[in-house]
C-alpha cells in the first residue's frame, strides 16, 4: 500500500511516500531518495515495488523547502 503522509522540519512541511507490503510482522526498511524531478511517477512504482518484496518504504520530498515550483533549478537552490 503506498500512502503520502507529512511531516514538519524546519517550521516547513515535508511530505513522505510510505508504502507497506501486506502483513503486520516486522519487515526492513528502506529510505528511498528521489531524483531530480522528485516525487513522481517513477519514485513511486520503486516503493511500490520495493514494498511488494517486503520492504517498508519511506521516500521524502528533498523538494520541501520550494513547493509547486516548476523549474528544476530553483527547486535545486531550495535543497
Amino acid at each position: 500500500m503506498l500512502e503520502e503522509t507529512q511531516i514538519i522540519v524546519d517550521g516547513s512541511p515535508m511530505k513522505l511516500l510510505v508504502a507497506t507490503p501486506q502483513g503486520s510482522e516486522r519487515r526492513p526498511g528502506i529510505l528511498l531518495s528521489h531524483y531530480q524531478h522528485g516525487l513522481g511517477p517513477f519514485t513511486r512504482r520503486n516503493a511500490e515495488r520495493l514494498a511488494s518484496e517486503g520492504f517498508i518504504v519511506v521516500a521524502p520530498d528533498h523538494y520541501h523547502h520550494t513547493p509547486g515550483e516548476p523549474d528544476l533549478t530553483k527547486r535545486k537552490l531550495g535543497l
